[in-house]
């Protein structure tokens, strides 16, 4: 097998390279909050129970600066069809977003902290 190793890409026409890297996701975890497990990972090397709802990743490989994208997002399984969906989204604390990690809530609409069954989160932005 050939490995076709590429960082600036163009059409064959001309017009505007493009780096093949940018917008591409660094870092994505899939944890249980409940069981304080993580599921499945890429470029994070542990998860950090912090209390109910509070969760904090540490990158294997640093993020460049503090400034990447995070979005998340969260299930809680319940027999109540009726039950709240969970809000996912960075703590509020200076230190919530590090070059080094980045620290997670879960919480209802009524801003009750949950630990969810399954919290899906991916960064974008650049490695160090």
């Amino acid at each position: 097998m050939s490995t076709i190793a590429v960082d600036n890409a163009r059409p064959s026409a001309g017009g505007t390279s493009y780096s093949l890297t940018q917008g591409v996701a660094k870092a994505r975890a899939a944890i249980n909050m409940k069981t304080a497990s993580l599921l499945e990972s890429e470029n994070i090397t542990s998860i950090t129970d912090e209390g109910t709802g509070y969760f904090t990743h540490s990158f294997t490989d640093n993020m460049n600066t503090s400034s990447y994208s995070f979005v998340g997002s969260g299930k809680f399984d319940t027999s109540n069809v009726n039950a709240e969906v969970p809000t996912i989204g960075l703590r509020r604390t200076s230190a919530a977003k590090s070059t080094s990690s980045y620290a997670i809530s879960s919480t209802t609409v009524f801003a009750t902290s949950i630990d969810c069954d399954y919290v899906s989160s991916i960064v974008v932005g650049d490695l160090a």
